[in-house]
Parts: structure tokens; sequence; C-alpha cells
């Protein structure tokens, strides 16, 4: 059997020939980028059809959330 070296080096340089002779003007084709099987949240699955109407967002002060953020990480409490 022949080292998995050479087999690699075989796909790539296939690959890279395929791209080359399917060129346009002068341009290789990009390598396709491998398929996922675990979709992304931008793939193009169907969504998911919950409620029609959108939740409003939530309408708080650069302040507040500052204030929740160190009360969260640091343990602190605000004194009101």
């Amino acid at each position: 059997s022949e080292p998995r070296w050479r087999k690699r080096y075989q796909e790539v340089k296939s690959r890279r020939d395929y791209n080359l002779a399917n060129a346009i003007d002068g341009v290789p084709l990009p390598d396709e980028p491998p398929e996922d099987e675990d979709p992304g949240p931008f793939s193009a699955a169907p969504l998911e059809t919950g409620s029609p109407e959108p939740v409003p967002a939530e309408r708080r002060s650069a302040l507040d959330i500052a204030a929740e953020l160190i009360e969260s990480s640091l343990g602190a409490k605000r004194v009101r």
C-alpha cells in the first residue's frame, strides 16, 4: 500500500488540476467548502415557525446593563 502522504498529495494535485482545467479567464476555481453535517444558524435550513408576532426588545439604559454585568461578574450589589 502506498503511504498516506502520497495518497493525500494525489488528491490535492487532482483537485488543483481540475480547478485549473475549469478556470475562468485564467483564474482557477476555489476549493469547495466542506459540507457541514450540523447546519449553522445562517444555513439554508427551513426556519422554525414560532409566534407570528415579533417579541419587542427589552429597553434598558446602558447604565442598568453595565451595573447588572458588574453585579453578576463581581458579586457586587448596587446601592440605590
